[in-house]
């Protein structure tokens, strides 16, 4: 739609500049963020022997993405549960909506090999999470992620 302000009455033209204005502070008001979990976790880990007896070695594997869960506040409590779960070609997708909460919404992301997790509180604003992991790759503890993101 063009505005076109010679055609206008002065009235119109006022009203069309105010809610321009408004429209733009409402816009500008409003956080939008992507934010994904990282691919790897860098996790350096130290172990004490049982006994003299025993020795300790470490895995050269990087930790890869294997889950995802969102907590409304901090983890580990008020875990949610995807809203929408599909299945097909060999991938799982999983769908959060999150609906407004006094508290922040949590992305936690959890790593192959390790149980030491990532987390993240998200922007205000986010109200979409998505992850998908492919079913045909096994990984310990679950399915290496293809993409996980919040919007």
């Amino acid at each position: 739609m063009i505005i076109r302000s010679d055609r206008m009455p002065a009235f119109g033209r006022a009203s069309a500049i105010a809610l321009f204005a408004w429209a733009l502070s409402v816009c500008a008001g409003v956080a939008w963020a992507e934010v994904a979990c990282p691919d790897v976790l860098d996790v350096r880990q130290q172990a004490a022997a049982p006994s003299a007896d025993w020795q300790v070695s470490y895995l050269d594997r990087p930790a890869r993405l294997i889950g995802v869960t969102l907590h409304d506040g901090l983890p580990p409590g008020n875990r949610l549960r995807p809203t929408t779960r599909r299945s097909a070609g060999g991938t799982l997708t999983l769908r959060w909506r999150l609906p407004d909460s006094p508290r922040s919404y949590y992305l936690v992301c959890s790593y192959e090999h390790t149980t030491a997790r990532a987390y993240r509180a998200l922007p205000p604003g986010v109200r979409d999470c998505e992850a998908a992991f492919d079913l045909n790759v096994a990984a310990v503890g679950g399915h290496p992620a293809k993409r996980v993101f919040c919007r």
